[in-house]
């Protein structure tokens, strides 16, 4: 494993912390949009528009699926997506002084103030419930996601790590004993780099099994 290429993972065991994006570097170019009616056109309506983008480039962003929940067979979606095709770990945690806000599909947010926000632009404020409003409503085209949301002002959220778990596609060399234990080298690996070293640290039990078997290295 080489620290460099995995500098974003040794950064989550070592910080215990998950790093939050800003919306406009997202895949979906309508993330975080917003619709509203205006009966006519104003030369202040470009300086309310700006001060809105203002206040969501201030906001991070958090994403996690409910897609599964936890040892659902169906895992192995996530697995192949989302870690390299079992080549991967998986990080059991829960979130520190957070509150994940469940995604609204269908149409964007939809401001229904904006006239009145007209009269006195300079002093205009977005609100935190418009703001949470905006950031978390997609296209229903990302339905499937099942996403949740952490809004924040820092790009860093804080969690707990409950366990480490290695990806099956290692196991096909525990088979050679003439070879190292991957696995093991793995494991030590981040059990080195683990904030806190008591952590449990498993892996599967051969490529095709859901039991998950302990660490003791």
């Amino acid at each position: 494993m080489l620290k460099e290429d995995n500098s974003h993972f040794f950064k989550i065991l070592k910080n215990n912390e998950l790093h939050a994006s800003k919306f406009f570097k997202f895949n979906d170019m309508l993330d975080c949009s917003f619709s509203f009616d205006i009966t006519k056109n104003s030369k202040k309506l470009e300086k309310l528009l700006e001060k809105i983008y203002k206040s969501k480039c201030k906001k991070n962003i958090c994403c996690f699926s409910k897609k599964f929940k936890k040892d659902d067979p169906n895992e192995f979606l996530m697995w192949a997506h989302y870690a390299n095709s079992h080549y991967g770990i998986r990080i059991d945690f829960e979130l520190v002084d957070n509150k994940a806000i469940k995604v609204k599909y269908g149409k964007c947010a939809f401001l229904s103030n904006i006239e009145k926000h007209l009269v006195d632009v300079d002093n205009f404020e977005l609100n935190k419930k418009d703001l949470e409003n905006i950031m978390t409503c997609k296209g229903g085209i990302w339905r499937y996601e099942n996403e949740y949301r952490v809004i924040t002002d820092k790009d860093k959220i804080p969690i707990n790590i409950n366990k480490i778990v290695i990806g099956r596609a290692f196991c096909k060399n525990i088979q050679d004993e003439r070879e190292p234990n991957l696995i093991s080298i793995i494991a030590k690996e981040i059990k080195n780099n683990l904030q806190n070293k008591n952590i449990p640290i498993c892996f599967y039990k051969d490529r095709y099994s859901n039991q998950e078997i302990k660490f003791k290295g």
